[in-house]
């Protein structure tokens, strides 16, 4: 399958490049297309109690952004933090910082994590600092997890 995709996605990008002006960010959505693993969500086991499953919309949008499909109407608000201004690609939404979106899943899996490694007997420590500097002496974050040997 893995074999096929990439074939597929050869052939588009060499047809679409020598046939159509490409935009930059076009041609990086074909090119990450491409990439190792990148289709890999579709092969994943869907696990309702880890977060690890996707609504019909979820999985609209994903396709939508990876097939250059204009998902928004130029200037609507965005639909996680209802402040900025959507562009027609949808591009606003990945860096977001409504805490709906990545933050939320990122504190979801260390939390699992957590959970896990302490049931079966591993000290684990959540937001460790770790006492490193920057080079221009600010300390640096913490560790989101600390498992201790």
């Amino acid at each position: 399958m893995k074999t096929l995709a990439k074939c597929y996605f050869d052939v588009i990008e060499k047809d679409h490049v020598s046939r159509y002006s490409l935009s930059s960010r076009q041609v990086a959505i074909l090119s990450c297309i491409r990439a190792p693993h990148a289709q890999d969500f579709l092969f994943t086991i869907p696990i309702d109690g880890l977060g690890q499953r996707m609504n019909q919309r979820q999985f609209r949008s994903v396709l939508c952004y990876r097939l250059s499909v204009p998902m928004f109407s130029e200037g609507s608000l965005c639909p996680s933090c209802n402040v900025h201004r959507m562009d027609l690609w949808g591009d606003h939404v990945v860096h977001c910082s409504s805490e709906v979106g990545v933050k939320f899943m990122h504190n979801l899996v260390c939390d699992i994590l957590v959970d896990i490694c302490s049931k079966v007997g591993i000290m684990v420590r959540k937001e460790a600092p770790m006492g490193f500097l920057s080079e221009d002496g600010k300390e640096l974050r913490p560790a989101d997890l600390l498992l201790f040997n």
